[in-house]
């Protein structure tokens, strides 16, 4: 697994030694094994939480469990969370709620890059999510751009786990005893 990511990284030139990065962290499946991956490497980073509230007492147990995560990893040096009113910023901008949840999530990460907490940010997107953006773009009828999927590399944001499939990151889950949400 780490001799793909690494060739996708020389490949894309995603992140390099000197990069402290920062994994986007829900606790979920993608999240969690990105961090794995990160400890298997022997790679020092910090993880970034939204709690965006819209699932009462679920959401602060996601929160929890990444707390108790970025605990238990030998290489996470810091975790950075945020809870978000993310009803009532969608209700006052007459937005939906994953739009909101989106522009609240992207302002954090622009706030803490800025704020030089991190050099690089990943998300967890891999091939089925590529996949997935690929076949909605179309459908929508987008140009070039649109139905180019997702980036590995947008300004400080990259997805090393385009690397990989939905079934690749499963079965490194399941071969590492990796508990996620």
């Amino acid at each position: 697994m780490l001799n793909k990511l690494q060739e996708f990284n020389e490949l894309h030139q995603l992140f390099d030694e000197k990069d402290l990065l920062a994994v986007a962290c829900s606790g979920g499946l993608d999240s969690t094994v990105m961090c794995f991956i990160l400890e298997q490497m022997q790679r020092p980073f910090v993880l970034v939480h939204c709690n965006f509230q819209l699932r009462g007492e679920e959401s602060q147990e996601d929160q929890d469990y990444v707390e108790e995560l970025s605990s238990e990893l030998k290489y996470c040096q810091a975790i950075y969370s945020k809870s978000f009113e993310t009803e009532e910023y969608a209700g006052s901008r007459g937005i939906g709620i994953q739009e909101a949840a989106r522009d609240l999530r992207y302002s954090y990460f622009d706030e803490l890059f800025t704020a030089k907490a991190f050099h690089k940010l990943i998300t967890a997107h891999h091939q089925d999510d590529n996949l997935e953006t690929f076949l909605i773009n179309l459908y929508r009828g987008s140009g070039l751009t649109g139905i180019g999927g997702i980036p590995p590399r947008r300004d400080y944001i990259i997805r090393p786990l385009l690397a990989y499939s939905r079934e690749e990151i499963k079965l490194y889950a399941a071969m590492n005893q990796i508990k996620h949400r």
